[in-house]
């Protein structure tokens, strides 16, 4: 399944992140060279950010997946040991080993969902801040003469693509 996904989602998606990514970088640079750099300014910051965040979150999705196998190992156990377990009446223990391995599973879960949910909020609060940037220099350039209202705003939906396909 996950090489499935990463064969037909995920190269998709990644070569049409990156089209979209030379191509809107492209036409940024062609309305405004100096708001393009500074615009392109905050993605170091973004982007390291996003490195840590992102391992934070392999990390925590690996250790689910790897308690989701531990919980399945004890069912499988208990299923192919029925007779011992029930020699010995031990199946509220074994109840109870298959609850506490889906606890940790869900605990798990939960915070892997909160990072995400932390990681999409601080992109996505990124991307909008630094267009709102991107206005106001826009703006500062075009009291100045140096971009007219529609290079602006033409650079303004080029940026919120490239932002959309780096987030």
């Amino acid at each position: 399944s996950q090489i499935q996904d990463a064969i037909s989602f995920t190269l998709a998606e990644f070569l049409r992140g990156i089209f979209t990514l030379v191509i809107g970088l492209v036409f940024i640079f062609m309305i405004s060279q100096k708001l393009a750099l500074v615009m392109l300014a905050v993605v170091p910051v973004i982007a390291v950010l996003a490195v840590l965040f992102g391992k934070r979150i392999r990390k925590m999705s690996k250790k689910a997946q790897d308690q989701l196998a531990e919980s399945g190992t004890i069912v499988q156990e208990t299923f192919q040991g029925i007779t011992v377990v029930k020699a010995f009446t031990s199946e509220f223990h074994e109840v109870g080993r298959y609850v506490k391995s889906i606890y940790a599973v869900v605990d798990t879960a939960i915070t892997n969902a909160r990072y995400r949910g932390a990681f999409v909020s601080f992109m996505i609060f990124s991307v909008f801040g630094a267009i709102a940037f991107v206005i106001w220099y826009g703006a500062i350039m075009i009291q100045n003469g140096q971009l007219t209202i529609g290079l602006l705003t033409t650079f303004v939906i080029f940026t919120m693509f490239v932002g959309g396909t780096f987030m």
